[in-house]
């Protein structure tokens, strides 16, 4: 599975993870700028190339996801026989700079009732990377049914509000005969 799938589906699955993408090479190294890769709990996808420098960064990666971090971090790494690394040597003669992004489980909101109020607020809040669940126990579209009763009243002859009809439809419930 490639590095994009497995962020998609650890979104899907409601876990975090952390995106490590190796952003600076120089000299020798067993992959070029740009190599991502996944990292989760128990789990990692794809590969920036092996040996320490990676099994570095996947074991700071897990610390990230234990401390719930949300900034990124980067790593700097010289691949030398001489630089003595946390999981032992490696000896591609270059340096790597690599960037620990966390991919965090975004917020989860569900309204109740898609009335007026329920609608606008799932407006404002689509616009935010969050998980937005809307449940409504009214029909099956997003949006009421228009309701075809007429809200005028008219008038008697001495001026006041009289209950003149208020026709019903199918889609609405019948009218209240009296105010």
């Amino acid at each position: 599975m490639n590095w994009l799938d497995a962020a998609t589906r650890l979104r899907e699955q409601r876990r975090p993870g952390i995106l490590v993408t190796l952003v600076d090479v120089r000299g020798h190294a067993p992959r070029a700028a740009g190599a991502k890769m996944v990292v989760a709990a128990t789990e990692a996808w794809g590969t920036i190339g092996g040996g320490n420098l990676e099994a570095t960064a996947i074991s700071r990666a897990r610390d990230l996801l234990a401390d719930g971090a949300f900034t990124p971090t980067m790593i700097h790494q010289d691949l030398t026989e001489h630089a003595a690394g946390e999981f032992g040597r490696q000896c591609c003669g270059g340096s790597s700079t690599v960037l620990l992004e966390p991919l965090p489980v975004p917020a989860s909101v569900a309204i109740f009732g898609m009335g007026h109020v329920g609608r606008e607020l799932a407006r404002l809040l689509s616009r935010h990377d969050l998980d937005l669940h809307l449940v409504d126990g009214g029909p099956v579209s997003p949006y009421p049914p228009p309701c075809l009763r007429s809200t005028t009243r008219s008038r008697t002859s001495d001026g006041t509000r009289g209950p003149g009809p208020i026709p019903s439809s199918p889609t609405c419930p019948a009218a209240p005969t009296s105010w």
